[in-house]
């Protein structure tokens, strides 16, 4: 339980190491470094539940924070060998994606699930082996169904168990072991015992049981690594396969996964929004999704567990309604085109990469013609920054025009984020200005130039001879000198024809 709940410390702060915690770990890697060690997936996930559920990345994620986590804590280097899912109950799909996506060739299994075809057959080994759905060969070691509910006996949440428990559990481990040894005591075969899931025993038995293990004569410990590789010839005794598609008895059900699932999709597109983060902050995040599908929440455990799931997604949407769109609710517009001013602020602690999508508001009964122009979209915001972006629109019709903006991630990953609608109000004042400040220059042009013609006739008079008639003088009819600005006289003319006749 301590593995699927330590993400919780990381998203508050830093907290000083626990000495026993130290402790224990010290006297881990001491064990381990001289053994061989089977490496479950991060929180003991529950494989059968996920690869049943169609979530078959989330199990191979599972088990390389799984090694990771070894490779880090035991100081080694850890990777497939030997898987043990839940209960020991595992069908051909689960077995199938062991061995092709988690490249696993050992799994133990209760004996339970692979009996004998015979049921009369005593002289059984724990090593078989069983073809996957893909034809790939994996060597199965069956651990022993009665010797899982002897031990299942000893198991105490205290820490503490009563004598006579105790001994009962003790004595009676060794009598079921003498009377596998005795239903063939001329050969060699093997047996795995398996405690059953979070099994705490006291000290005191466990240290007796493993004693035990180790000087009863009939009786010699080796580790599972090296049973899988042990040839075997009561590999051909006839079993029954596992099945082909069965849930294992109390996983996690599929209405739990989908919640999960959905918090997986808020967790990539989230970390899709992050820019350049750390890499601790990232595995953190996904740690803790891998919690929520611990084997720890089957049965009474799947409130707590949708429980941290929801702490998780709630913590995201926090992140991410820290992220906001700045904007006026209505920009005027006196022309048929402008530069919008929208500003992205970010008040979360890490930064972020999104991209602005601006679009029109159709309208039913009318048309727009705004268009959006092309603008720098991707955006880059540091913690506690606002860049402001200039959106370029054009051709505004005359009247209101919504526009909608929204923020995705750089991939195009939808946010928990509400778009935002703001109106670009287009009176179109700006043209209407400028014709009347053009008409207005036409006319001061006209007028000047008629002033200008004005007195250059003024002064062309001022000029003219000196012997000319002065201005309102009469011509006598023996003159032809006409006033060259007078036209003839066509009357006079016509009363001198009408005399001559």
């Amino acid at each position: 339980m301590t593995q699927a709940n330590r993400w919780e410390v990381g998203w508050t702060l830093a907290q000083p190491a626990s000495k026993p915690a130290k402790t224990w770990l010290s006297a881990l890697r001491r064990v381990t470094s001289g053994q061989p060690t089977v490496i479950l997936p991060y929180a003991n996930a529950d494989v059968s539940a996920l690869v049943h559920t169609g979530l078959t990345a989330d199990v191979t994620s599972a088990y390389a924070m799984g090694y990771s986590v070894a490779d880090s804590v035991l100081h080694g280097s850890f990777g497939p060998s030997i898987a043990i899912p839940a209960g020991g109950m595992a069908d051909l799909s689960v077995l199938t994606d062991l061995a092709t996506a988690q490249r696993i060739g050992t799994v133990v299994l209760d004996s339970n699930e692979m009996p004998p075809t015979d049921p009369a057959v005593f002289e059984d080994d724990a090593i078989t082996s069983v073809r996957t759905g893909d034809g790939l060969p994996m060597t199965v070691l069956l651990a022993d169904h009665t010797l899982t509910e002897v031990l299942a006996a000893g198991d105490t949440s205290s820490g503490v168990l009563p004598p006579a428990t105790q001994f009962a559990v003790s004595q009676r481990f060794l009598a079921e072991t003498a009377m596998i040894a005795a239903e063939a005591p001329d050969s060699d075969r093997s047996i795995v015992v398996a405690p059953p899931e979070n099994w705490s025993p006291s000290a005191a038995l466990a240290g007796e049981l493993l004693s035990e293990t180790a000087g009863t004569p009939w009786l010699t410990s080796a580790s599972l690594g090296s049973l899988a590789g042990t040839p075997d010839s009561e590999r051909s005794i006839g079993r029954h396969r596992p099945p082909a598609t069965k849930d294992s008895p109390g996983e996690l059900s599929g209405s739990y996964l989908g919640t999960v699932s959905e918090v997986g999709t808020a967790l990539g597109a989230y970390k899709d929004l992050l820019y350049q983060a750390s890499t601790s902050y990232v595995q953190g995040l996904e740690q803790a999704l891998t919690a929520t599908e611990s084997v720890a929440w089957r049965g009474r455990g799947a409130a707590q567990g949708l429980a941290l799931a929801g702490k998780l997604y709630s913590f995201m949407s926090g992140e991410e309604s820290r992220i906001t769109i700045i904007a006026a609710q209505q920009v005027p517009m006196g022309g048929s085109s402008g530069l919008i001013p929208i500003s992205i602020q970010n008040r979360s602690r890490h930064a972020i990469q999104v991209r602005l999508n601006a679009s029109v508001v159709d309208v039913p009964d009318r048309t727009s013609q705004l268009t959006i122009g092309h603008f720098q979209d991707l955006i880059t915001v540091q913690p506690g920054q606002a860049p402001t972006v200039r959106l370029p629109v054009s051709s505004a019709p005359i009247g209101p025009t919504a526009l909608q903006l929204s923020l995705t991630t750089r991939h195009g990953r939808q946010l928990s984020l509400q778009p935002v609608t703001l109106t670009v109000e287009s009176t179109r004042y700006g043209r209407a200005i400028l014709f009347l400040i053009g008409a207005a220059i036409g006319v001061l042009v006209l007028t000047s130039v008629f002033r200008g013609v004005q007195r250059w006739l003024r002064a062309d008079l001022q000029l003219a001879p000196e012997d000319a008639d002065p201005p309102g003088s009469f011509v006598t009819g023996t003159s032809s000198a006409r006033n060259p600005t007078e036209a003839p006289d066509d009357l006079a003319d016509a009363r001198r024809w009408a005399d001559d006749a």
